[in-house]
């Protein structure tokens, strides 16, 4: 009981901030509703990210601020292979999900704000709550192995469609990995991003960008671990 008390006390800002971000929605819902408007796909489409934006910066800012952790100095030269990992990676588990499953192409959404929340802001704040606040503080009372297991885990459970759980559950171990080897929030950071952002170009499975994927995949791979092999130290 103890331990399961730790592990929720380790979640405490994720649970908050999802609290007061679905209340933000709701009440913007309401009043969008109440003068006049009723067009839930737009409001969904259009609305939300607007609504989200602001509330994701300003949380970002504070956790960050508030929770300052002492980084080891990542190098420039590094960039190439996060940047690398992350557009493979997702190239790579997007063509094997678009085997199994039938794309879906979603025709309203507005494609700046999806590159501003998901390509930019989005991966910022998760990797702020995730890595930079949740890991660490498991690792207070857990091993640096048991610690990115169950940040992964819970990092996969909160994107709830079955598909995204699988995707964000080797992504989340890759983004756990690479930030216990780097020690430095901005290595998952360039992962998650070029991950998100190369992602709302694929649309449909093309054998091509699987076999490249795969090549560019164990060629960063080897880049990254070569550079220092201590990956799940602490």
């Amino acid at each position: 009981m103890a331990y399961l008390k730790k592990i929720i006390l380790s979640l405490k800002e994720l649970i908050i901030l999802n609290i007061l971000q679905y209340l933000l929605i709701i009440i913007s819902a309401l009043i969008y509703y109440i003068t006049g408007h009723n067009n839930v796909n737009t409001f969904i489409n259009v609305y939300c990210s607007l609504i989200s934006i602001p509330f994701y910066i300003i949380a970002t800012i504070y956790l960050y601020q508030k929770n300052k952790i002492p980084e080891q100095p990542l190098n420039k030269e590094n960039y190439y292979s996060l940047i690398s990992l992350g557009i493979s990676l997702s190239c790579l588990l997007n063509m094997i999900i678009f085997i199994f499953t039938t794309p879906t192409i979603t025709t309203n959404t507005n494609i700046i704000l999806l590159f501003i929340t998901s390509g930019i802001i989005g991966p910022i704040y998760e990797e702020i709550i995730f890595r930079y606040i949740i890991f660490n503080k498991l690792k207070k009372f857990n091993s640096p192995l048991t610690s990115i297991l169950i940040t992964s885990i819970i990092f996969a459970l909160i994107h709830i469609n079955p598909t995204k759980i699988l995707f964000a559950l080797i992504l989340g171990l890759t983004l756990n990995i690479i930030y216990n080897k780097y020690k430095n929030i901005l290595a998952p950071i360039l992962i998650h991003s070029s991950a998100n952002i190369i992602a709302l170009f694929l649309t449909e499975y093309n054998h091509h960008i699987l076999i490249l994927s795969i090549f560019c995949l164990l060629l960063s791979l080897e880049i990254i671990f070569n550079q220092n092999n201590k990956v799940i130290k602490s």
